[in-house]
């Protein structure tokens, strides 16, 4: 399963190693042409590992058809929420101890912080899921972040009767999916996707074009010098 945020995650790394390697290549020829070595670059990577489409979907699936050996948490831009029978309530609210396992479903930043402090002080291992836009419900309110159309997706049977139905919102785009009509926000969506996609992959040939170019020219000095 792939809505489409995998792509441009791989372009945008592809684009911010070339834009990197273009600052190394600056810092080189300037260091080379006043005559000293340049000073080491260090940079700093944070590696993440991506999940793939069916663990994010056994995660979703979570969700809907709860673990009671599994705490769930919404993290939105109103605040982090512990998911709850009788829906979501405040995190500061929970006084129960935490499973072993915890799964933080991401709508906003905001609190990640504290969600991760949490967990960490309670023991419990947390996985994070940035959820697609197309299932989240516009705008977050008190209630859910998820929308309407996700949480009234049928409770399957598991993981794999699942994944079909999640596709198919997944595939209706943003607009669609929050309400289960036919409007035309999801073709916008979709439209302003591939817009993205062409303007991030011009900025990566670009930064590729001026590496290239200024190896050349510090190739050039330096037989120059020689």
């Amino acid at each position: 399963m792939d809505d489409g945020s995998g792509g441009i995650d791989a372009v945008m790394a592809d684009l911010g190693a070339n834009l990197v390697t273009v600052l190394v290549i600056l810092l080189v020829a300037i260091g080379t042409l006043q005559g000293r070595p340049p000073a080491p670059v260090q940079v700093l990577a944070q590696p993440a590992i991506p999940l793939s489409g069916h663990a994010q979907s056994d995660l979703l699936y979570l969700r809907l058809n709860p673990d009671p050996a599994v705490l769930l948490v919404e993290l939105t831009a109103s605040g982090a929420k512990i998911v709850t029978p009788q829906g979501p309530r405040p995190l500061a609210q929970h006084r129960g101890p935490w499973p072993a396992r915890s799964l933080a479903f991401v709508f906003s930043p905001r609190h990640h912080a504290l969600v991760v402090e949490t967990a960490r002080q309670n023991g419990s291992a947390l996985q994070e899921l940035t959820v697609p836009d197309a299932l989240r419900a516009p705008p977050e309110g008190a209630g859910s972040g998820f929308s309407t159309a996700f949480l009234s997706l049928p409770r399957a049977t598991g993981p794999e009767a699942f994944r079909p139905a999640l596709l198919r919102l997944l595939t209706q785009g943003p607009g669609q999916a929050a309400d289960g009509g036919t409007g035309e926000a999801g073709g916008i969506s979709a439209t302003l996707a591939h817009l993205w996609r062409g303007l991030v992959l011009v900025l990566n040939l670009s930064a590729f074009a001026l590496s290239v170019w200024l190896l050349r020219g510090l190739y050039r000095r330096l037989r120059l010098q020689l």
